[in-house]
C-alpha cells in the first residue's frame, strides 16, 4: 500500500481542502514545501521525499470549465505522474486530456454524464481511466437524478461491470478533517469483486492505528490531501521502523504492504 499526495488547485494556487466546502478552501500552507504555485509544490514535494505520483482535482476545471493546461503540460514535460481530474464530462473531454501524455485521467461521478460516456471510455482507455466514486456523506456527488437514490456500493460494481479497472473511492465530507474517510467497507468489496482492480481511497487520518483497518483488505494507494500528507507520512515512516512489512524506498517513500 502507497501513499501519495491530493493536490486540489483552486483560481491556480494549491489549496487546502475541508469536508468538501469548496467555497471555504483557502491558500495552502504546508510543513513539507513552502509553495501555493502547483508546479513549485509538486517539483518540491518530489525534490524533498522523492515521489513522483500525484493526484490532482483541478477545481478550476471543475467548476468553470477552465483548465490549468500549462500546468499539465509542465508536469508531463518533468515526467511526473499526474491521475488527473479536470471535471470531465465526455470521453471527448477525456480523449483532450490523454492527447496531452497525462498518466491517467479520472472520470469523476461528480462530472461524468452518463453511465455511457464511462463504458466507452473505460474500453477506449482501458487502464488510463480512473473511475472516482465521489460521495458526501456517503450520498453519491453527482447532478444526475438517476443516482443519486442509488447505493455507492452499486454504482461502483455497475462500473467495474462496465470495464472500469482503476478506482478511486472517496468521501468530501471527510477531506481534510484528519477523521479518516468512510470508505473502508467499499475498499473491501471492491477488491472482493476482483483483486485486479487497482483501488485507491481517500484518507486524511491523523492515527497511526489507520492502517490496521486497511490490513485485509488494502487499496494499492492511500491518497492524502497534501496539508495532512506529513502527518501519514512520518506515521508510516514510524511503521517501516517497527514492521517488516512496511519500508521506505526512495521510488515510493512511503509504502506498507
Amino acid at each position: 500500500m502507497r501513499v501519495i499526495a491530493a493536490i486540489d488547485i483552486l483560481n491556480g494556487q494549491v489549496v487546502a481542502g475541508l469536508s468538501g466546502v469548496r467555497e471555504s478552501y483557502k491558500p495552502l500552507i504546508s510543513k513539507l514545501v513552502s509553495a501555493t504555485d502547483p508546479f513549485k509544490l509538486i517539483m518540491g514535494m518530489r525534490e524533498v521525499l522523492g515521489i513522483n505520483d500525484f493526484y490532482i482535482a483541478d477545481l478550476d476545471a471543475i467548476l468553470t470549465g477552465k483548465k490549468n493546461e500549462h500546468l499539465y503540460s509542465s508536469l508531463v514535460k518533468e515526467g511526473v505522474h499526474i491521475y488527473l481530474d479536470a471535471g470531465s464530462k465526455n470521453c471527448a473531454d477525456l480523449q483532450y486530456l490523454m492527447n496531452m501524455n497525462v498518466f491517467k485521467v479520472v472520470a469523476g461521478l461528480e462530472t461524468i454524464e452518463s453511465s455511457e460516456e464511462l463504458e466507452t471510455a473505460a474500453k477506449r482507455f482501458g487502464s488510463r481511466l480512473v473511475f472516482s466514486l465521489d460521495m458526501k456523506n456517503g450520498v453519491p456527488f453527482t447532478n444526475r437524478e438517476e443516482l443519486v437514490l442509488k447505493s455507492p456500493q452499486s454504482i461502483m460494481m455497475d462500473a467495474i461491470n462496465a470495464g472500469v479497472d482503476h478506482l478511486f473511492i472517496l468521501d468530501l465530507a471527510k477531506v481534510g478533517t484528519g477523521k479518516g474517510a468512510s470508505t473502508d467497507g467499499l475498499v473491501a468489496k471492491a477488491r472482493a469483486q476482483s483483486e485486479e482492480i487497482f483501488i485507491m481511497a481517500g484518507d486524511d487520518e491523523r492515527s497511526k492505528n489507520r492502517l490496521s483497518v486497511y490490513a485485509v483488505r488494502p487499496p494499492d494507494f492511500l491518497l492524502v490531501s497534501t496539508d495532512q500528507f506529513h502527518n501519514v507520512a512520518a506515521h508510516l515512516w514510524e511503521a517501516s521502523i517497527r514492521r517488516p512489512t512496511c519500508r521506505y524506498v526512495r521510488a515510493s517513500p512511503f509504502s506498507c504492504a
